[in-house]
């Protein structure tokens, strides 16, 4: 219960078996019957037209008992290709409905002005507030490592590394020591980060001061290293590896 509480308040985000246990336990809240089944999904065909099951494929959903209808199979993972509506477009069909009106007539403008502004500013205030909670609050320790995997994983993401939500600690492992020019550190510290999340959430350990110290140093590690990663080999900053390559070459 402590796992699925963190995953719907705080986390927000994980694998299928996080999403498989938070929609269990609601729907047992209120009364359905339901139950967490584990296996393997796959879309795969080869030319004979079998179905290929790879390791990979593992998933984890819930069945539900309707009368009348008996188990009825609900997954609550979001898959990869989910599609995500339009901010602006949201915004223009609620100031239609409430105003009769649209952003392309002038009277609408300041609202649209004055909308986008709070928007603006609600994240800047949202991570004000969570790191004040952060300093103050008292968490679990394994909720400590879990943070320090889930914003390791945020950051590889954003620095261009094949890192994702739904996949198993040691699958984004995996995904990143294959990552070419990726420094060894980096992956070493997150290949260690992911063997401590599995140990607090899946081997059941209780983790002693010294693993979150130790999660914590990891953290600190990858981010390092992957500032660098991003620095040197992404493609967007005017200081890349390439470019001093080719300076050098000119001079």
């Amino acid at each position: 219960m402590d796992v699925v509480s963190f995953f719907l308040f705080e986390a927000r985000e994980g694998a299928c078996d996080w999403f498989a246990s938070a929609l269990a336990l609601m729907c047992r809240a209120v009364g359905i019957p339901t139950r967490v089944v584990t296996g393997f999904y796959s879309d795969e065909v080869d030319e004979s037209g079998s179905l290929i099951i790879r390791a990979n494929d593992a998933h984890a959903w819930v069945e539900a008992y309707i009368d009348g209808f008996g188990w009825i199979i609900l997954d609550a993972t979001p898959g990869d290709g989910e599609r995500r509506s339009n901010l602006w477009e949201l915004l223009q069909r609620w100031l239609s409905r409430r105003h009769r009106a649209t952003y392309s007539n002038p009277q609408i403008v300041w609202w649209f002005i004055a909308v986008l502004w709070v928007l603006g500013a609600l994240p800047a205030v949202w991570q004000v507030s969570l790191r004040a909670l952060e300093q103050y609050r008292p968490r679990p320790r394994w909720q400590l490592i879990v943070h320090c995997y889930l914003n390791a994983v945020r950051l590889g993401r954003k620095v261009g590394l094949p890192l994702l939500f739904n996949a198993t600690p040691w699958e984004n492992a995996q995904a990143c020591v294959k990552t070419p020019r990726f420094p060894l550190a980096g992956k070493e510290a997150f290949q260690r980060l992911a063997d401590l999340v599995v140990a607090v959430l899946y081997a059941g350990e209780e983790p002693s001061r010294g693993r979150v110290k130790e999660a914590k140093r990891l953290w600190k590690q990858f981010r390092k290293q992957a500032h660098l990663y991003k620095r040197w080999f992404s493609p967007s900053p005017i200081l890349s590896l390439k470019w001093v390559q080719e300076w050098l070459e000119r001079v």
